[in-house]
């Protein structure tokens, strides 16, 4: 399989904050009495705890009404669903994790820019190798992305959502899969060079 690795600043950020924050605390600033890695769900009448969290407090899942996700994807559910909050958006939600934990991690290139997927380059004129680079990046991670919400890849599509991704937040991240055997088939259509695409790290050969 080739795996794709588009950098985005608001990934490596998304990412950050989940490795560091805790789902426990999240919860129980919004009320919630964690018990055991147990409480009482508030996105249905929920008498019995029947929330979650993993042992790493990382993800919490629901087991009576499904819902399941990780920091971030709580606070944003609990905003939009349970306070009414449709304006409030996965950076909300980020820089709310970010408060809750105190982690710290700095944000304010992502308010500054007002995007969700800005490349990670120094603040220089591209080359043209660097805008060639970028425009394969672009078009694999549009291919990925395709190929990532097909019928045929529920699978991977599956496992990201048993780590607390849906699909709007897939969408967010860029994220995408390629089988390797494709990518060979679309470069070789392309007239281009596999060699390159290893080289410049869009995959990894051999998986």
């Amino acid at each position: 399989m080739a795996k794709m690795k588009p950098k985005t600043l608001f990934g490596e950020k998304y990412q950050e904050i989940l490795e560091r924050a805790s789902v426990r605390s999240v919860l129980e600033s919004y009320g919630l009495s964690v018990n055991k890695n147990k409480t009482i769900c508030p996105f249905h009448t929920d008498h019995d705890p029947s929330l979650s969290i993993t042992k790493d407090d990382k993800i919490w899942n629901c087991f009576v009404c499904g819902e399941k996700g990780n920091a971030i994807t709580f606070v944003q559910k609990y905003e939009e669903k349970v306070l009414g909050n449709t304006k409030f958006e996965t950076l909300d939600a980020m820089k709310k994790v970010n408060e809750i934990c105190n982690l710290n991690v700095d944000l304010s290139m992502l308010e500054k820019k007002k995007t969700d997927n800005q490349y990670v380059h120094n603040s220089r004129t591209y080359t043209e190798k660097e805008k060639s680079l970028l425009d394969l990046l672009e078009r694999l991670t549009k291919i990925g992305s395709y190929q990532l919400h097909s019928s045929v890849e529920a699978d991977a599509r599956n496992y990201l959502a048993s780590r607390g991704f849906d699909k709007a937040l897939m969408s967010d991240l860029d994220f995408g899969y390629i089988p390797q055997k494709q990518v060979e088939e679309w470069i070789r259509k392309k007239n281009l060079s596999f060699r390159r695409f290893i080289s410049n790290r869009f995959c990894e050969n051999g998986r």
